[in-house]
């Protein structure tokens, strides 16, 4: 079967993902980015923090797949965190997720999925892709759709990331979680900035 890393975060959508892409029969694997020093900052709702390493760990454990962890403070800081300080200094409002999928997220991905020797790569946004061309669309759900998070991406990232759930509602995600008693079944949508 082909091969994917999952990029987890310890929240309950890359969970689920990790558990739709075993169910299609793929040979899965983990990998978290640690992006972030302060220990002040680790929320629950924060998807980079210590106590989401933790949660990554154990859906990781409970799914029964392998997990990495690579870190990226220094690129993170140089790439995502810098910019955005330096462009709300200007009186700019910078747009750090969609930057991080660019230039962070989709290029380590791909990196990671290349040294595993896997396929694809995958993430628990809610948007669709069609490998085969790299197109990308809306996700079923309209008030999860994250299209627009992914605006900035090459398009040849998309040959190779999958987004099992686009065709899913949020409320089907959770409700997944719940029956298979992930420990983030419960856990809130990230809302902060790394």
């Amino acid at each position: 079967m082909p091969g994917v890393v999952v990029g987890v975060s310890g929240g309950v959508d890359s969970s689920v993902a990790v558990h739709l892409l075993k169910e299609q029969g793929f040979d899965v694997e983990g990998v978290i980015f640690k992006q972030v020093n302060a220990p002040s900052c680790d929320t629950d709702t924060m998807c980079c923090s210590a106590s989401a390493i933790e949660e990554a760990r154990e859906v990781c454990r409970q799914l029964k797949i392998p997990l990495h962890i690579k870190d990226l403070r220094d690129i993170f800081d140089k790439a995502i965190i810098q910019p955005a300080i330096a462009s709300f200094a200007q009186g700019k409002t910078p747009s750090p997720c969609t930057s991080c999928n660019s230039k962070v997220r989709s290029v380590t991905l791909n990196y990671v999925r290349q040294v595993l020797g896997l396929e694809y790569f995958a993430t628990g946004h809610y948007f669709d892709v069609s490998p085969s061309d790299g197109i990308v669309s809306r996700g079923l759900d309209s008030n999860k759709d994250q299209s627009y998070m992914v605006s900035l991406v090459s398009k040849d990232y998309f040959k190779h990331w999958l987004a099992p759930l686009g065709k899913y509602q949020k409320s089907e995600i959770r409700t997944i979680a719940a029956n298979l008693g992930l420990i983030t079944a419960t856990n809130p949508d990230s809302q902060d900035l790394c």
